[in-house]
């Protein structure tokens, strides 16, 4: 699949093209909103060629009627590939999202919101008909939004992905930052072993010692493919933290082979022993 050299979001208003836009700004696109069709064609014009450029345009924007972006996007496409993107959700939806927001429709207030949203919709049919994708958001996270535009557009994240993999101790609280906290308490505890007492995870006796740990390979076995799983949808970074009693033993020898794994798959990887002291 083609990655596309310019982007344009339109549909449905409250339909989650900010958060579209905000994505692909995460995903090292250049984006605008909202601009004006009279000025597309030299905003095209004076883009970095080695930039993906991705617009907001919808009922919000000066001149916009569904046969002035036909006739704009059929001109962008003789000087540029184009991918045109359609957001959508249901009227239910759509109306609970204007009453939690408060937001008024850009119709105004001259009818409910129900109203306005069917109005609307039949407005933009012409538009959706036209549209290279449809998305629905009506169930659709915010992380899931994301591993979709990923894959229709074929964008990865420049950066990569990069995963925090700390250390803690229970005693000392769980970090608040962290995606995804695993308690090591299960694993049989080195602190009292009198050899390794006052050594750390970090050290090759202690990891060797877990290597022979039935109970802690067991754990590795499940862990690895989940973390393949859960660490996708295209986030900057994730944080992954390991507990346990201390913060100085299981939990750092844990952390230590979790990020050893995780750079092997090709993320960048950060190792943070929050209490190893």
């Amino acid at each position: 699949m083609k990655t596309p050299s310019l982007i344009i979001i339109t549909g449905m208003s409250g339909s989650g093209k900010t958060t579209a836009l905000k994505t692909l700004e995460d995903l090292g696109c250049e984006v605008m909103d909202n601009i004006p069709l009279s000025l597309c064609h030299g905003l095209v014009l004076e883009k970095n060629p080695n930039a993906i450029l991705a617009i907001g345009i919808d009922i919000r924007t000066r001149g916009f009627n569904p046969e002035n972006f036909a006739s704009t996007v059929s001109a962008l496409r003789q000087l540029i590939d184009v991918t045109v993107l359609f957001f959508d959700a249901s009227s239910e939806a759509l109306e609970n999202r204007y009453r939690e927001t408060r937001r008024q429709h850009p119709f105004g207030n001259r009818d409910t919101i129900g109203s306005l949203i069917v109005q609307e919709k039949s407005f933009l049919e012409p538009v959706k008909a036209s549209a290279d994708h449809y998305v629905c958001t009506t169930h659709q996270s915010p992380p899931e939004l994301k591993s979709n535009l990923q894959r229709r557009l074929n964008l990865t994240n420049p950066m990569g992905t990069t995963v925090y993999v700390m250390s803690f101790a229970y005693r000392r609280g769980v970090p608040e930052s962290a995606d995804f906290v695993f308690d090591m308490r299960f694993l049989p505890n080195p602190y009292y072993n009198k050899s390794m007492k006052l050594l750390t995870g970090q050290s090759p006796e202690v990891q060797g010692f877990f290597h022979e740990c039935q109970e802690f390979q067991r754990f590795k076995g499940m862990l690895f493919p989940l973390l393949d799983h859960m660490l996708t949808g295209g986030r900057p970074s994730f944080v992954v933290a390991f507990g346990c009693s201390g913060g100085r033993h299981r939990s750092v020898c844990t952390a230590a082979k979790t990020a050893e794994y995780l750079a092997s798959k090709g993320f960048i990887t950060r190792q943070y022993h929050r209490d190893m002291v």
